[in-house]
């Protein structure tokens, strides 16, 4: 991210241009954990939208219909979890707090009322290439829908991973790792 590269020099990552066509993204730049930036498009002005210390706030994905809602996972209160905050960093609040689960990497369904992701169970270790199923959360919350559930034995890879959903909101896409690979997609996929 050129961002982190030129002004932050920091992990930085989980970039996503919203509708109006500001930046969004993770930053470790103030030390402690991950927190939500937003930038202008060229990069100038970056503030920081989240300052929760050292707990890790990634992955923010913009409402489509609205562009004034960010979506994110944070581990604020002990897990991954999924929360959604207005898009100038006021009113964050939990979507989904559940401590059986870790979450990963939302997306909006098209019309903006529901968001997908990873859910992978808790006791998983490799975050990056959970075994997970994906499962949709309305936005006020509850159980969640299970679209896909994650594979059997929970942490052998062959879970989804990185959902993302169709400008009309027909389909949801993902990428699912190969049993037995860890994830490596050079050992086969």
């Amino acid at each position: 991210l050129i961002i982190g590269a030129t002004q932050f020099k920091a992990t930085t990552t989980s970039p996503t241009i919203g509708p109006d066509g500001r930046i969004v993204f993770s930053s470790s730049k103030d030390g402690g954990g991950m927190d939500l930036y937003i930038a202008n498009e060229d990069g100038s002005a970056a503030r920081r939208l989240t300052n929760t210390r050292k707990a890790v706030n990634i992955s923010p994905r913009w409402n489509p219909r609205t562009g004034q809602e960010i979506a994110f996972i944070s581990d604020r209160r002990g897990q991954d979890n999924l929360w959604v905050m207005d898009a100038d960093g006021r009113n964050p609040r939990p979507v989904a707090l559940d401590p059986r689960w870790k979450m990963r990497t939302p997306d909006w369904t098209a019309d903006g009322q529901f968001v997908i992701l990873v859910r992978a169970a808790a006791g998983q270790v490799n975050t990056l290439n959970m075994a997970g199923g994906i499962t949709m959360y309305a936005l006020d919350g509850g159980a969640g829908l299970t679209l896909l559930p994650p594979p059997a034995g929970g942490g052998g890879g062959g879970g989804a991973s990185r959902p993302a959903v169709s400008k009309d909101g027909r389909f949801v896409y993902y990428d699912q790792g190969r049993p037995g690979t860890g994830g490596d997609a050079l050992k086969g996929a």
